[in-house]
Formats: structure tokens, sequence, C-alpha cells
């Protein structure tokens, strides 16, 4: 899995990749979600087949989330067949996480004074 993410980080130490969720179609999709070491940070991404197509509307939110993941491109992809490469805030089905969870307690009325704490992701789905 190591491999596959390498070129997604160029320029970062990846190490110690563990799965958190997983989904599979037989041969139609797969959807993993790691957490993965990034320069000895924990950080979560999800690597996506037939699953994460990101709607032309999420596209600017997406790239909103290039300065708040641990990599350069947020969103990317990865191997042959290639794979959609999402870095954690960047989700193609939840794109109002690319512009921060203060943000989005803002839109909903929730008032917090600091960045809340993300508890579960699950990719496409729900974060809470």
């Amino acid at each position: 899995m190591l491999d596959l993410l390498a070129p997604c980080a160029p320029g970062r130490r990846l190490s110690r990749a563990e799965v958190r969720y997983l989904e599979l179609d037989p041969g139609r999709s797969l959807l993993v979600l790691w957490r993965v070491d990034v320069d000895g940070v924990p950080a979560e991404v999800v690597v996506s087949r037939g699953r994460m197509h990101p709607a032309e509307a999420a596209r600017a939110a997406l790239a909103a989330a290039a300065g708040r993941a641990p990599v350069e491109r947020a969103v990317a992809e990865a191997g042959e067949p290639p794979a959609l490469v999402a870095w954690y805030p960047a989700d193609p089905g939840l794109p109002l996480l690319a512009s921060g969870l203060e943000a989005a307690a803002g839109r909903i009325g929730l008032a917090s004074g600091a960045e809340p704490r993300l508890l579960a992701w699950m990719p496409q789905q729900r974060a809470t």
C-alpha cells in the first residue's frame, strides 16, 4: 500500500499503514480507508476504485483541502488501473469536510471557538 501512496506524497516519509474501514463490492468497487503515518504524524487516506467520483460542484471544495491535507495534492490518481486517492479532509462524497470542521459546525449553528476534533469518518457517508 505504501508503494501505491508514495507517488501521491512526494518528499514525504510514509510508514505504518493500517486499514480502518473497507467496503468491497466484488467485481465492481473497492473503498479502503487507511491510517498512515506521514513524516511520523498519523493521517487518513482513502483509496478507491469504482466508487469515488467527485461531482463538478465538489471540485472547488476539494481543492481547498490541499492546504489542510498532509500532502500537496489532497486528491490524486495512482496505480494501474488508476485508483482515486483522497487524503483527509478531501472526501468527494462529503465536500463540506474540505472547508474545515469549524466552518461546517458554523453552517449548522454550532459555535466551537476552536477546530472540532474528528472522532470517526466513513468516507462518502458521514463524519463525526
